[in-house]
């Protein structure tokens, strides 16, 4: 007996020791493996272990390390699929319905995390995505850390597209890969490691610093300010509690005095008439607080007895909604920090139609802080039939009414926290933490290349950007393997003041600043000065930058013609002086240069005073002439030199000139 039980003890304590084989962290089932070059496939199990692995015929035996790594490398492979992978050792591991083909890196903040439900286009395309079984997503969580990790705290998994998966997927990722599986015909991965308000020092490792004597001194700065932090934090919590606690608002309800603002045959005294989509502030309504709206629809006969679907576009923040006076839905939990950027879409009950006559939608708005009102484009409202996917436009003049008016505070809270948050405050923002904890994970998986929208955190240091951002590049294609790593990115987009300033304009020098990385063998940039919102940081026509993207990778990578060769918006490449005027030579100009509708004052000269002044513009075949009355010798030329210039200047393919600032050559 007692050596039976020694053996039934010996036997349990070998099953709870023996190893287990495991893939690395971004594989799975449903996976796209990089074509056409070395492929390295890992995992883990227990020390000293032979595994073999085999990726569909391919078959390679290793041996597990030290700490339980293996690592197999495969030669390239032809796009195609589905194959099945696997790893045989202490146990079997296997991955199905795995494609061969392109895998790219879509990297950045918020504009390249932003969703694709939250985008122009968005429903329709999230309707459409199951219609590309072979485009595969790979959504990496937010993780950060002070050393590099080679795996994941839980498991991550790639998805095949669909519905469910795209909606939470970057739009701006979701239009390109898109693009690229419809024009090249292979499986595509996308791979999506964006983290909103991210400076670019936290994607970029340390071998990148340390690597670039350039970067030394920023690294140095940086960690030197980190040490300062525990003591700024406490100071800043305080200052954070007292902004919030006078600025903002918590819904008390609606006023007595609004009884009966939400039935049909409420009069139209005391109301001001507005055109749809509107921003109050902009109508001369500097508050925070409450306000009703009033749009009406006509609403056909034949549709008297179906349940129709109301459409708005996003509300700032909250709201409640009635039809004919029937409460028929509302946004308005305060704890749901997304609701303004979220279009509303709510049920007409059949019972609550007026047929033949007019129908009005009534919302009751509460801005708890920062901008107030209905927004979006006029064509987010609108009523559609459910059944026959006919729809019927909202009336786009409506009436507007102040419930309950609340001031303004002396700063937004984006001012107030670029001014007192202290630059370090969470640790998403030190040198190499992103890289650390969502890159490190990921490599040495063979990629395609990658994608980046990046730059507003940095605005307030392009000089530092015009050295990090090559950087960056350099770091992933060592990473990855891969030297020649196509990178292609967007400058940034029209946001903030219109106003060419005169003088300084931050975003404007970060975009100079990005754009000097074109002399990088293997970059793209896509402009985007066109597509902005002044008044949102994060525009919703994805649909265009993610196209464009796509359009650099088309032509520069996988040598497609385009347009006749034009992929991209004139680039401004030089300045001499001549008799009518200064003449600026362009790139990528096509068709022609057109000068658009757009800021008349989009061009600015400078004397040697450095003192910039409004300038005319005029086409000359393929050079833009421009002068001043009041400079009589220009130095120095610029375009769209302001955080939110009004773009006038194209191509005839369509494509926007970068904004930019030139030096006229000596004569």
């Amino acid at each position: 007996m007692k050596t039976l039980l020694c053996l039934i003890l010996l036997m349990g304590v070998t099953s709870m020791t023996q190893g287990e084989t495991k893939f690395g962290a971004p594989f799975s089932d449903h996976a796209v493996l990089q074509r056409g070059r070395p492929l390295v496939v890992w995992g883990t199990d227990e020390p000293g272990r032979e595994v073999q692995v085999a990726v569909g015929t391919a078959r390679k035996m290793v041996v597990t390390q030290e700490k339980g790594e293996w690592s197999a490398t495969f030669g390239p492979l032809a796009a195609g699929g589905p194959i099945t992978v696997t790893a045989t050792g202490s146990t079997t591991a296997t991955l199905s319905n795995v494609l061969i083909g392109d895998v790219w890196l879509c990297g950045g903040q918020s504009n390249m995390e932003w969703p694709l439900n939250l985008c122009d286009g968005g429903v329709e395309a999230i309707a459409k995505a199951g219609d590309f079984p072979t485009i595969r997503l790979l959504r990496m969580p937010h993780l950060e850390s002070a050393e590099e990790q080679r795996a994941f705290p839980t498991p991550v998994s790639w998805q095949i597209a669909s519905p469910e998966s795209a909606k939470d997927f970057s739009g701006v990722g979701w239009f390109f890969g898109r693009r690229i599986s419809t024009e090249v015909g292979v499986p595509v991965g996308l791979v999506q490691v964006a983290w909103g308000g991210t400076r670019i020092e936290p994607w970029i490792g340390a071998p990148g610093f340390a690597k670039a004597p350039a970067l030394r001194d920023i690294h140095r700065r940086q960690m030197a300010q980190i040490r300062q932090l525990p003591s700024e934090m406490q100071r800043w919590e305080l200052r954070e509690a007292e902004w919030k606690a006078s600025a903002v608002h918590a819904d008390p309800g609606r006023d007595p005095i609004t009884e009966g603002w939400e039935s049909p045959d409420a009069s139209a005294d005391g109301w001001d008439t507005v055109g749809v989509p509107f921003r109050w502030q902009d109508g001369g309504h500097a508050m925070n607080g409450a306000a009703w709206f009033r749009l009406t629809v006509d609403i056909p006969e034949t549709w008297q007895n179906a349940d129709l679907e109301l459409n708005l576009g996003p509300i700032d923040d909250l709201d409640d909604t009635w039809f004919n006076g029937v409460r028929i839905g509302g946004m308005n939990d305060p704890a749901n920090e997304l609701s303004w950027a979220v279009k509303r879409r709510y049920r007409i009950p059949a019972s609550a139609l007026r047929p033949g006559q007019r129908n009005t939608v009534a919302i009751r708005v509460w801005d708890k802080t920062g901008d107030g009102g209905i927004m979006g484009a006029a064509g987010d409202y609108f009523v559609r039939h459910p059944l026959t996917e006919r729809t019927l436009p909202l009336d786009p003049t409506g009436f507007f009414r102040v419930e309950k008016a609340i001031p303004l505070p002396t700063m937004n809270y984006f001012e107030f926290a670029a001014r007192y948050r202290p630059r370090f405050a969470d640790p998403a923002t030190h040198p190499s933490r992103l890289y650390n904890g969502m890159i490190s994970p990921l490599t040495p998986m063979a990629v395609c290349g990658a994608i980046w929208y990046q730059g507003e955190s940095n605005a307030d240091g392009a000089q530092d950007y015009t050295r990090l951002l090559p950087a960056l590049i350099a770091n992933w294609r060592q990473a990855f393997r891969n030297n020649d790593m196509p990178f292609y990115f967007v400058q940034l987009a029209n946001f903030g003041s219109r106003e060419l300033q005169g003088g300084r304009s931050k975003w404007a020098e970060l975009r100079e600043a990005q754009r000097s990385a074109l002399s990088i063998p293997g970059t793209g940039m896509v402009v985007t000065i066109d597509v902005g919102n002044p008044f949102d940081i994060h525009p919703r026509d994805k649909q265009t930058v993610g196209e464009r993207l796509a359009d650099q990778a088309l032509a520069k990578h996988y040598g497609q013609e385009l347009n006749g060769g034009i992929y991209e918006g004139p680039l401004a490449v030089g300045a001499r002086r001549q008799v009518d005027g200064v003449h600026v030579w362009f790139t990528s100009i096509g068709g022609g240069l057109q000068l658009k509708d757009g800021d008349p004052r989009a061009f600015e000269v400078a004397g040697s005073d450095g003192v910039f002044r409004p300038a005319t513009a005029r086409i000359s075949g393929e050079t833009v002439v421009v002068s001043s009355p009041e400079v009589r010798q220009i130095s120095t030329v610029r375009y769209g030199w302001a955080d939110s210039p009004d773009a006038c200047l194209f191509n005839a393919e369509g494509y926007p000139a970068s904004p930019f600032r030139l030096d006229v050559m000596k004569d």
